[in-house]
């Protein structure tokens, strides 16, 4: 037990019998922990009684446990009276009050109304389907029209590169062609007329300087042009 419920029925049972006294629980929790020793307890198991234990050795976990099952009562209500009609075997419908008639009762209450919640949210959803498909059916053929317009953009676009890239490998094939054509050319002309030989080139030059010069040679500087006499 712990100090708080000891607490609460000591205050409860003095006030109910008209005592007024401000150790109010002292004295109970002494005499607890001489009858525990009287019979043979531990005195760990006397402290426990008394509750003098120390910090680490209350159990924390326990407390919470049932601090939190206080805070939790009406979910756990609402939860327990929804699940007997499912699992009415458990063992917790076995103890107060969860075997009441009262708890019963109002299990199924509950039973009805989640029931008539259920009908009426279904009834709204029979409703709200037809609403449902026709604006799913708008969606599908507005995206449907969307994405056809992308893919006859994308198309064309493909299309345009498509003429370029052709266009440029046209380009280019014709001028590979033309070069080509000009390397067997200059490799054709090359064959037709060969280099002229060093012999060749020698009896160029002696016809050269055999033939008569027909120029006239410029004057000298010191030489002075004939003049011819005054009539």
């Amino acid at each position: 037990m712990s100090y708080n419920t000891h607490n609460d029925i000591i205050l409860k049972i003095h006030e109910d019998n008209n005592i007024h006294i401000l150790k109010v629980t002292y004295a109970s929790r002494v005499q607890g922990a001489f009858n525990a020793r009287q019979w043979a307890a531990s005195e760990l198991a006397t402290m426990a009684i008394g509750g003098w234990n120390p910090v680490h050795q209350r159990d924390l976990a326990l407390d919470g446990f049932l601090k939190l099952l206080l805070n939790l009562h009406c979910i756990l209500l609402q939860d327990l009276a929804v699940m007997h009609a499912t699992h009415p075997n458990f063992p917790i419908y076995q103890f107060a009050p969860f075997n009441s008639p009262e708890f019963l009762r109002f299990a199924e209450e509950s039973q009805m109304t989640l029931a008539q919640a259920e009908e009426e949210a279904r009834m709204q959803l029979q409703e709200l389907v037809p609403d449902i498909v026709i604006w799913v059916k708008g969606f599908i053929e507005s995206e449907t029209a969307h994405n056809c317009s992308c893919q006859a953009e994308m198309q064309r676009e493909i299309q345009d590169a498509c003429s370029a890239l052709h266009t440029v490998t046209q380009t280019l094939t014709v001028n590979l062609a033309l070069k080509q054509k000009r390397n067997v050319d200059v490799r054709n002309l090359s064959a037709a007329q060969p280099l002229p030989t060093t012999g060749t080139l020698s009896k160029s030059l002696k016809r050269r300087q055999m033939q008569p010069s027909t120029t006239v040679p410029e004057p000298h500087e010191d030489e002075q042009p004939a003049t011819s006499p005054p009539p």
